[in-house]
């Protein structure tokens, strides 16, 4: 090496390391944070919400509730919820899957 000159390898910045993305992303979680501050007025008996809740059996939704979580949902992520989609939705989290994978489309 001349004098004056830098050498290239001692002035690289250190590598950065990126973690893998995992179905835990940042994204998942905020849509998880987000669902649980809809889902807190139609939780009229406090159920501790977790991933296997149940909306018909747990939150005891009838399809008028379901309906308006529905919308609400819908607005809040701006997405449409399919009524097939909807029928195969049984837990929260099914739910916060779907709305992750809706919002990624």
């Amino acid at each position: 090496m001349h004098r004056g000159e830098a050498n290239w390898q001692t002035q690289m910045p250190p590598t950065l390391k990126v973690p893998l993305m995992t179905s835990e992303t940042p994204a998942k979680n905020d849509v998880d944070k987000r669902i649980r501050i809809l889902i807190e007025p139609f939780n009229k008996k406090g159920v501790a919400i977790t991933d296997s809740t149940t909306f018909q059996k747990d939150l005891e939704f009838d399809s008028l509730t379901v309906m308006d979580f529905v919308a609400e949902i819908e607005d809040e992520f701006d997405i449409i919820i399919s009524m097939n989609q909807q029928a195969e939705i049984e837990t929260y989290g099914q739910l916060v899957e779907a709305v992750h994978k809706l919002r990624n489309n």
